[in-house]
């Protein structure tokens, strides 16, 4: 199986994200991570160094609640060939 998962990095999102990409991988499931608000520091993301089943991909695109977000239809036309390109048999939707 192979699980593509959006996350933000801003608040307990990401503690979540952190904890449910670690037990599923755990279980032999692939996960493609992408994260949306502010790229995580190194610190911040360095539990991924451990998991080999996780592809994450950081970006800084805005959240749809920040102010001024801008939509970069270009860096996400490029991103979506990049998703096109893999098969995912699940999709995990978070929104708070």
């Amino acid at each position: 199986m192979h699980v593509l998962m959006t996350a933000d990095t801003i608040g307990g999102v990401w503690t979540f994200a952190r904890e449910l990409v670690t037990q599923l991988s755990r279980q032999g499931i692939r996960i493609t991570l992408v994260s949306f608000g502010e790229i995580p520091s190194a610190q911040q993301s360095k539990w991924l160094d451990d998991l080999p089943l996780v592809s994450y991909y950081p970006t800084a695109f805005r959240l749809e609640w920040m102010l001024r977000a801008i939509c970069r239809t270009s860096s996400i036309s490029h991103r979506g060939n990049e998703a096109r390109s893999t098969s995912f048999q699940s999709v995990l939707l978070w929104e708070p």
